[in-house]
This record gives C-alpha cells, structure tokens and sequence, in this order.
C-alpha cells in the first residue's frame, strides 16, 4: 500500500494518455475506416434508408454516426488529430522558447533593462490570448493560413512562461553560489548558462505540459467560433444550399457545428470535444505529475528527475563550446557593438527575404514526376500537331498560354470582314491558316496575309472557336449541339447530331478524341465520328466554363466536375469542393475553393487528391465572384482579371501569392485573349461607345507596353496568338490581324 502512494499517478496516467493521442497521431489515417472527406447523402441499412446526419451504432460502417454531409466521424478523428498534434506542438514550441528567453533576461537584467522587460510581460498579460489570437486569425488567416493561428496564439501566449521563469531567475539569482561564481570571475553568460539555465529546465518541462494543454483549449475555442485550421471552403448541397467545410478534418473545425447539427447531429461535436478533452487532461495530468516529482525529490534521487537533469546538461553541453569559441574572438570596438544589433538585425531580415524567394523559386521546380515528363524542352505545355492555337484557350488544357513572342507593338496588318460577324475566335494551324466561324453558317478558311483559302456550309450557327486535331482535322460545335469534322481543304467528313445546345467549344486530345458539352451532357467523340461516351452533368457543375485535360490525358475537367476521360465516369474518391479546375502552363493540376484562393494538387498513386500547396491573396477589385479568366504561368506565377464594372484588372501574383503587379484600365466587355512567351498579355475591350482598344500589359507590369485604337465593331468574341501577331474576331464582323517586331513586353 505505501509503495502504490509512492507512485507518480497523474504523472504515468498522463504519459499514457498522450503517448496513445501520439501513436494516433501516427498511424490514425492509415487505419481510418473511410475517406474523411467523401460525403453520403443515402444510405440503406436493412430495410431502412437514412440521410445524413448517421446516428451513432446505427448504420454500419458508421460506429460514431456521420456529419451533416453523410461524412464518417470516426474517419475524421483520425485524421484530425495529426494536424492538431502538429500544430500544437510548433505553437507550445514557439511560446516556450520566448517565453524562458524574455523570462531569464528580465529576471536576470537590472536598471532600465529589467524595468522595461517587465513592462513588455505585464502588457502581454493583460491582452487575453483568446482576444488577440481572434483578431490575429480573422484578419490574417486568408493571407497566412496555418501561420495566422501560430502567429496570433503567440503573439502574447508566452507571457505566463515568462512570468514563472523570471520569479525562478530571480530566487536563484540571490543564491550564494551565484555569487561565488561572480567573486571567481565568471561572466554574466557563462552564470546564466552554466547555472540559472540548468536550474529553470526542469520547470520549462512542466509548464511546456500546461502549455499544450491551455494552446488546445484556445484553438477548441477558436474552432467553435468558426476559425480552426486549415480554412474553409464550401460545398453545394443542392441549388440553393452550402455548407461550409475546412479543406481537411481537424479538431477545431469537428467542434464548429451549423445549427442543425446542434440539434440533429450533435454527436460529431461530442465525439470531438471527448478528444479534445482527452488530450488536455492528459497534458495537465503530466505537467501535474512533473511538478509533483520535482517537489517529492527535491533533496533526493529520483530516476525520473535525473533524465530531466539529464536533458538539462545536453543542453548545456551543446552551448558550452559556443560561450567558450564566443569567449576566444577579440572584443569588437565600443561602436561596433553599439550598430552590432541593428547590423543583426538587418541580416535576419535579409536571410528572411532570400528564404522566402527561394521557397518560392522552388515550388515551381517542384513539379509532379509524370507531367513533367510530357512538358516540352522549353518547360511548355504541347500542343498536338504542333498548331499555334489549337481551340479558344489555345491549347487542350485551357492555358491560353503561347509560346512563342507576341507582336511587340500595335499595327493592323490587314482585315476580313463577315457581314454577319463572328462566332468566335480563330484557330491558326501550324502551318498559320486561319480557320473561323461565321454567324452566316459558315466556316472560313484564310491564310496568314489575310487571303480566303475556302469556305464551308455548317448545318447550324457555330459556337465560339473551331478546334484543331493533330493532323490538320477541323471540329466546329453549333447551337443545335451538334459537332461538325472538316479536312484541312474544306472537305465536310462527318456530323454527330445533337438535342440541345453547345455549352463548352470542342478540344482535341492528343490521342484523337473530342470533348464538347452541350446544355446537359460532357461527349467524347471519336476521329471517326462514333459517339464514345455520354455524361451528364452533375448537379452544381458550371456547365458555360471551358473543357480542360489534365496533361496526361487521364482526366477531363468540366466545370466542378472531374471526369475520366476514358469512360465519363466521375473520377472516384475526389472531393475538393472546387469552385473551378484548371491546368497551370507549369504543367500542375489547380483548383480554386473561392474566389480567392488557389490549390497545387495531385492524385496520388492510391487514386486519393493530395493537395500540395495552397495559396489565397486579397484584392480591391470588389465582389466575390471568381476571375473571368485565371492561370499560372510557367515560372509559377499566377495571374487572373478582374472586371468591375467598367473597369479591366490585370494581376500578377507570386507563387506564394503576394502581389508582383497590378494593372487597371477602363475597358468595357474586356476578354483577354491569351499570353506570349514573355507573359506578356494581350486584351481588346470597348472604352465607351466609339471605339475597340487592344492593349499590352508586360508580366508583373502596371503599364501597357502598347495600345491600338480600332473602328468600332462591337465586342470581341475571341482571339488567338501567333509569331508577332495577335488576331481578334468581333460580333461586328470584322477580324484583325495585329502585328510588331520586338518583344512583346
């Protein structure tokens, strides 16, 4: 019976506890049942059909019940753990280091020094750390993500550290072998080091076990109120119903329910909120079990407080040589220590900078294996057969990113009109034959001086630019969604009819196979005309945004859809809640969950989205409403337009997206036509009612390189990009061809 008093139960019940949340931390996505992140809105169990939210013990497969989207609880405690552990343990980390550094400088500093440390650690306690983490996470969180919570959880949570460490510094300080050190001739760092330091560590272990613990309640806090990590993002659930999600499970965000799940499903909350307790009692268990042993064995030995002392002196051990080199180097000048900090100073600053630059050069070296593999030699996204722009966003993946120079200044080469007007815009053959659609049913042919090569009956109007298949072959969609197939020489091949009206202009894989959508189906047509596979549209899907391949061919992405490109069968165990998909001209894969943010992802070798990175910026441009046209170059830079109102906005973005650029004009029905080699970009808008303006904006720039007037023709439809020349159809009829030597930009 004594024996089992003499036991340290807080301090073992304690390491259990946290050593079992570890190994889930470890292990907990590998044996999760299910994919967190997949959403079931039925489900049948016997005889019964259920809709979300599962009760617990009540559907198979669901032991804990499932959230309000049919997502499965126990999966997502699995998951969330890790980042919650990770996150924890950076922010304990960071308040810990600060909080012992500030504590032993004021406890151990006199005069003006002292007075003014304990000013800064009076001031940090009074700003409550769940006020300042709030605002820190609100205002910063879009731009920072993670970072935000990390920043805004220490900005002023290190002061009760250092609170304790300054009274402990300064009990120890009065001792009398502190002074006996000093009547030896011992240094003030060599004191600190050799003895304040190894005296304070064993109390660093105890309040960096409360430190975990109170960081989890603050972030459980926040994850209540709507901030948890990760972000969020918003799912639709029918036409008129959201629901918003984080990006990825984690504790914070399991505690924040919506008022149903209050009401209907408040066992997702419970469940998280056990976890959550768990944890924190395991932490308070072992800092109470530390501060036990440290007072039981003060004056004695104690196996558990000897490899804490232990800890101690590899710590010392490790800084000693540094004092003693330190020790050795001559004295800098009076002066030189004055500027020394600042000089400090600045090179940390500078060391920041260039680490930042060079974490941003290094996303874009950073490409997935197998899309590397099909870039080009120049870094270049292929385009089949080789055509200088094979559809309306110039390439099978939507990059509208050319590489070859742009025209390096604005002069109308020469003009065709078509009293009608235009479809859309050309499409230019490898060989430079312009190929263009007419809204007299018509489809023309012309060479690159601007001379009609031939003409061809289409059975309906046309719908936006023709598409070009490796070997020359031309496809024109119409507003009878049908897909028309002409020889290079005009010779009509075959038609696929159609039941509704063409969406989304065709695109030509590199194997052959065409992708148009009309109102309600996704089609891939053969080179022979066979109607390979029809898809409908799922529900939420944007069916007036572009088809795009991903560089492999694999996947074709439709709106918020992701289909196979084999079949049209919906890509499997992909959930992103995307508000829009698209192929960068780097090669990689995004996607944008609103309307500011945009996702590097890849899908991995066990067929599940890994996202990779994750960037959001913020803007003035106004609204909500996601870019009319956005890309990333092939250096990793991303850029998108913003129109408001009458207003034209070009941006320019970092890969870890800070601001590189801004342009703004005033420009009316703005389209932006595509990019150069350069980055350069090219746009044509109506400023007023009089005339049409084209304009081009250097990469980066905030000033237009060149601008060209033209008579006015009503808006533009389309555009393409060729070696010194950029063309532009309008609904006037009237097709130009801009030239200039030099460089674009």
């Amino acid at each position: 019976m004594v024996a089992l008093r003499r036991v340290n139960w807080p301090l073992w019940m304690g390491l259990l506890v946290i050593g079992a949340v570890l190994v889930l931390a470890v292990i907990g996505p590998s044996i999760a049942p299910m994919n967190p992140q997949v959403p079931n809105f039925f489900t049948r169990a016997g005889r019964e059909w259920y809709k979300p939210p599962f009760p617990p013990l009540t559907v198979p497969g669901y032991p804990l019940g499932s959230d309000s989207l049919g997502r499965d609880v126990l999966s997502r405690l699995l998951w969330a753990i890790r980042p919650t552990v990770q996150v924890l343990g950076l922010i304990a980390l960071a308040r810990l280091t600060v909080g012992a550094a500030v504590g032993l400088a004021a406890g151990w500093s006199k005069g003006e020094a002292g007075r003014t440390l304990d000013s800064l650690i009076s001031a940090a306690l009074a700003a409550p750390v769940l006020v300042v983490a709030l605002l820190m996470v609100a205002a910063l969180e879009e731009k920072l993500g993670t970072r935000a919570f990390i920043l805004g959880l220490c900005l002023t949570g290190w002061a009760e550290v250092a609170r304790a460490v300054r009274e402990q510094t300064r009990l120890i300080k009065g001792q009398s072998y502190i002074e006996a050190a000093h009547a030896l001739g011992a240094s003030g760092l060599f004191v600190v080091i050799q003895h304040v330091l190894r005296q304070i560590l064993p109390l660093l272990w105890v309040l960096g076990a409360f430190e975990v613990s109170s960081t989890l309640l603050t972030l459980g806090t926040l994850g209540f109120l709507g901030y948890y990590i990760g972000g969020d993002a918003w799912i639709d659930i029918d036409d008129v119903t959201s629901a918003r999600v984080s990006a990825m499970p984690e504790l914070g965000q399991m505690l924040a329910g919506d008022s149903t799940e209050f009401f209907f499903g408040p066992w997702k909350m419970f469940a998280a909120g056990t976890v959550v307790v768990l944890i924190i009692l395991g932490f308070n268990l072992l800092g109470s079990g530390l501060q036990r042993a440290m007072e039981q064995h003060r004056f004695s030995y104690s196996p558990f407080l000897s490899l804490l002392y232990r800890a101690s002196d590899a710590v010392r051990w490790v800084v000693q040589p540094v004092q003693a080199g330190l020790r050795r180097l001559p004295q800098p000048p009076p002066r030189v220590r004055r500027v020394l900090p600042v000089l400090l100073i600045v090179v940390g600053i500078a060391g920041v900078t260039g680490w930042r630059e060079y974490q941003s050069r290094r996303a874009v070296v950073e490409r997935p294996t197998l899309v590397a593999s099909v870039l080009e030699e120049g870094g270049e996204l292929p385009v089949p057969g080789g055509h200088l722009w094979a559809s309306a966003a110039r390439d099978p993946y939507g990059t509208r990113w050319s590489g070859l120079q742009g025209p390096g200044s604005g002069r109308v080469a020469w003009r065709f009109e078509v009293e009608a007007g235009f479809a859309g815009g050309p499409a230019v053959a490898a060989d430079g034959t312009l190929y263009v659609g007419g809204n007299d049913a018509r489809l023309y042919a012309m060479s690159a001086d601007g001379e009609e090569r031939w003409q061809a009956e289409l059975a309906a109007l046309p719908v936006g630019a023709p598409a070009l298949a490796a070997d020359g072959t031309l496809y024109v969609a119409d507003v009878a969604g049908a897909l028309s197939a002409f020889s290079p020489e005009g010779e009509s091949l075959w038609q696929v009819e159609g039941a509704d009206s063409t969406v989304a202009t065709p695109i030509v894989a590199a194997v052959g196979t065409i992708f148009y959508a009309t109102e309600r189906h996704v089609r891939a047509i053969g080179p022979d005309g066979t109607l390979r596979w029809e898809s409908e549209w799922l529900p939420g899907a944007a069916p007036e945004a572009a088809l795009m391949l991903d560089p492999l061919g694999t996947w074709l992405f439709a709106g918020k859809s992701v289909l196979q490109a084999s079949d049209g069968q919906t890509a499997p165990n992909l959930n992103l809640q995307a508000e829009r998909f698209l192929v960068g001209a780097d090669g990689a894969l995004y996607f944008q969950p609103r309307a500011k943010a945009l996702v590097r992802w890849e899908m991995n070798e066990n067929g599940y989205p890994a996202v990779l990175e994750r960037v959001a910026w913020r803007d003035n441009s106004g609204g909500t409403a996601l870019p009319p046209a956005i890309g990333v170059a092939p250096d990793g830079h991303l850029w998108y337009q913003a129109n408001l109102e009458s207003q034209f906005r070009l941006a320019w973005l970092t890969p870890t997206g800070r601001a590189s650029g801004l342009y703004s004009t005033m420009l009316r029905n703005a389209r932006l036509v595509g990019l150069d080699r350069f980055g350069t970009a090219f746009t044509c808008g109506q400023r007023g009612n009089l005339s049409l303006i084209c304009v081009a904006v250097p990469a980066n720039g905030t000033r237009e390189a060149w601008h060209l007037d033209l008579p006015s023709s009503g808006r533009v439809v389309g555009g393409a990009l060729a070696p010194s020349r950029l063309y532009v159809a309008t609904e006037g009829g009237v097709l130009y061809a801009i030239e200039g030597q030099g460089r674009g930009g």
